[in-house]
Formats: C-alpha cells, sequence, structure tokens
C-alpha cells in the first residue's frame, strides 16, 4: 500500500513562492534514489493562512521515505545541499506540519 508524506508549510506573508522553489529542491533530490513514485507542491494564497505551501511526496512506504532520507544524509553532497535548501525554509516559514497518509 503506498503512502503520501504530506508536508504543509505556513509562510511568512509574501514567502510562498520561495517556499515553492524550496519544496522542488526538495523533490528533485528525492527522485534519483528512486522511491518518488509521484510527487506535487500546492499554494494557497487566499483561504485560511496565507502563504500556505504544500509538499506531497507518494511512495511505496513509509520505510522507503526513510530509507531515501537515510541515503540522502550518508552522500556528503547531498546533505550539504538539504542542509542549505533546509536553512533557506526555516528562515521562510513559521510553522510546518507533516502527516503520512495511506492510500486506499
Amino acid at each position: 500500500m503506498s503512502v503520501i508524506e504530506r508536508r504543509v508549510f505556513y509562510g511568512k506573508p509574501g514567502r510562498a513562492d520561495a517556499i515553492v522553489g524550496i519544496c522542488k529542491e526538495f523533490v528533485a533530490m528525492l527522485e534519483p534514489l528512486g522511491n518518488v513514485k509521484s510527487s506535487r507542491v500546492l499554494t494557497d494564497h487566499l483561504s485560511g493562512r496565507t502563504d500556505r505551501v504544500v509538499m506531497e511526496i507518494e511512495s511505496e512506504s513509509i520505510g522507503t521515505i526513510e530509507s531515501d532520507m537515510a541515503s540522502a544524509m550518508a552522500d556528503a553532497a547531498l546533505l550539504k545541499r538539504f542542509e542549505d535548501s533546509f536553512g533557506r525554509l526555516t528562515e521562510l516559514i513559521s510553522k510546518a506540519e507533516v502527516d503520512y497518509w495511506s492510500i486506499q
């Protein structure tokens, strides 16, 4: 059964577009590891909290997501890219949430 990891980022005002770019960087780092079935990035500028960005990554299981992250963290060059992107992301957001959804 596949799962979707959904990360919701609540951006500081006017920061959604920059957050989208960083989300796309994260997906680009994970896709070559071979376990991302699909991904998408969604934005909501006008309802609820403004500058909200959702990143969804579909994978075979939570285990494959964890395996990909372990592989990424073990690769020095990829880890550096991840740390750089994450550092920029934390400057743009005020809050984040993560959920794992089972696809039925």
